[in-house]
This record gives structure tokens, sequence and C-alpha cells, in this order.
């Protein structure tokens, strides 16, 4: 298992509350996990389609719309 930290994080009373009624403790964090590294890896993918724009253009408004259709990381 790899290694934690402990943070304090600020939420939206409407997600705390949603995640409240769908995660007892432990599973919250777990899933707030989860939702993090998913949501990183599409912010790196969308700077190396960036970078790809950048460097030669090669990535247009089509290849950026099929980067939201990508499979989630599991």
């Amino acid at each position: 298992m790899p290694s934690t930290v402990k943070r304090s994080i600020t939420l939206e009373e409407d997600l705390d509350r949603d995640l409240t009624e769908r995660f007892p403790p432990g599973d919250r964090s777990r899933f707030i996990n989860d939702a993090t590294r998913i949501a990183l890896a599409q912010v790196r993918l969308r700077e190396l389609v960036d970078e790809m724009v950048a460097a030669d253009g090669t990535a247009d408004e089509e290849m950026l719309v099929d980067v939201g259709r990508l499979p989630l990381p599991e």
C-alpha cells in the first residue's frame, strides 16, 4: 500500500452532503483520492495536447474533443 498523508480540504456543502450520503468515512478518502488521480491524469493529458499544438499544430479541435472521451484510468 502506498504511503498516505492526511490533509484538510474544503468542499462545497452539496458535495460534502453527497459524499456523506454515499460513502462511509474510509471510503470517502478513497473516493477523493481516486477522483483526484483521474482529474490529474486529465490535466496532464490536456497539457500534453497543448504542448503538441504549440510545437507543431498536430492537434485539432476534433482531437481535443476525443481527449474527453478517453477511458478513465483505473
